[in-house]
């Protein structure tokens, strides 16, 4: 389980930092979000980081630093809930 804080907006994507990496999506329909974390590309049950505080967003961007965490990290976006439009 890796420590997480609440990272920026400045840069999209995966950046990486002295102390982690830092992960940003822009995203304007979603409720919360979760960053899957694998480790290996066979991984079929990767760490979940669940994104649903109003920390983790600025405005429709979505951020989170993952503290010690290398270059080369496999991850991905899931989108849990979207906005209903309506």
């Amino acid at each position: 389980m890796h420590v997480i804080s609440a990272g920026h907006s400045r840069h999209l994507g995966p950046n990486l930092e002295s102390d982690g990496v830092n992960f940003c999506v822009w995203c304007p329909g979603a409720k919360s979000i979760e960053l899957l974390l694998f480790k290996t590309p066979e991984d079929c049950d990767p760490e979940v980081i669940l994104l649903e505080s109003d920390i983790f967003r600025s405005s429709y961007y979505w951020h989170v630093k993952v503290l010690d965490l290398k270059a080369g990290q496999i991850y991905a976006w899931r989108i849990r809930e979207a906005r209903d439009a309506a």
